[in-house]
Parts: C-alpha cells; structure tokens; sequence
C-alpha cells in the first residue's frame, strides 16, 4: 500500500486481507499455475472489446513494469500507471483511485461509442 494512503484506510485493508492467509495461497496457485494465460494474451481483441489496466506506483505484488509489458501484449489495450496508489486502491485510497477509475471508464466509452 501507497504510505500517502490514509492510516485508517491503510489499516482496515491490511485487517481484511490477513483474514485469509490461506486463500491467497490458493489465489497464487491459480492464476500462476492453473490459470496462467501469459501465452493466450494476443488472442484477446482489445478493439473489439476495450481493455484499460489500471496499476498502483506502490503496487509491489503486480508492479506497472508488470502491467505495462501485459498492455502491450493485448492488441488495443491501455495501460495507465497510478501515482500514490498500491495493490488494493479501491480500499486503501478511493479518493485518490476514483479519477483513475472514471479516467478509464472515460476510455472505454470513448471506443465503444456508448454513455
């Protein structure tokens, strides 16, 4: 999590994600074992179907190096790096996240036509 998040934000995501120590294990096996689709990322049409990704500075599980090398592997894909956010921005910052969040559905509308 980004330091500039609120403390009291910062703290309620940290509680709520060491309740489940054991699922994240089983998160990691998924989806880099049973469902890594690393080699399956140029079949997705990102013009067809808009793909924005979104990725936190201080986001030390998945980095922006990380999302970045994903967008360019995704035909039509975006990728926009957040300033001051970590892995859990929806939680430990919306205020900060929100016009990332609104930036991207932006997007999205803009090449799909809709509003």
């Amino acid at each position: 999590m980004a330091p500039q998040s609120p403390d009291k934000d910062r703290w309620a995501t940290w509680f709520y994600y060491s309740q489940g120590s054991e699922s994240f294990k089983g998160d990691l096996y998924f989806y880099s074992v049973d469902h890594d689709l690393r080699d399956r990322l140029g079949d997705i049409d990102g013009e067809r179907c808009p793909v924005v990704m979104l990725t936190g500075d201080y986001d030390y599980l998945t980095t922006p190096e990380d999302g970045e090398r994903t967008a360019k592997q995704i035909r039509g894909a975006e990728f926009i790096e957040m300033k001051d956010i970590g892995h859990f921005p929806m939680s430990e910052n919306y205020p900060r996240f929100a016009p990332y969040l609104k930036r991207a559905l932006q997007r999205i509308e803009e090449r799909t036509g809709t509003h």
